[in-house]
């Protein structure tokens, strides 16, 4: 995916991209958008309310918040 996102905005694309950072991907991700002007939002929130969005919404695995 992060491969594509570089390649999208190659060709001059504005691109608005969520994604979840588990692994150390953001060091990738640096590398490849580094030609472009780049803007991270970080979002946070209490481990409570993540699981309670994660019982509200029907395309999650029961457990992915705390993980």
């Amino acid at each position: 995916m992060r491969h594509a996102i570089a390649a999208m905005a190659g060709q001059g694309n504005n691109l608005i991209v969520d994604d979840v950072l588990c692994h150390g991907e953001m060091p990738e991700y640096l590398e490849l958008l580094a030609d472009f002007d780049l803007h991270l939002i970080g979002v946070f929130a209490p481990l409570e309310v993540l699981e309670a969005r994660e019982v509200q919404r029907a395309d999650r695995l029961p457990g992915l918040a705390r993980w």
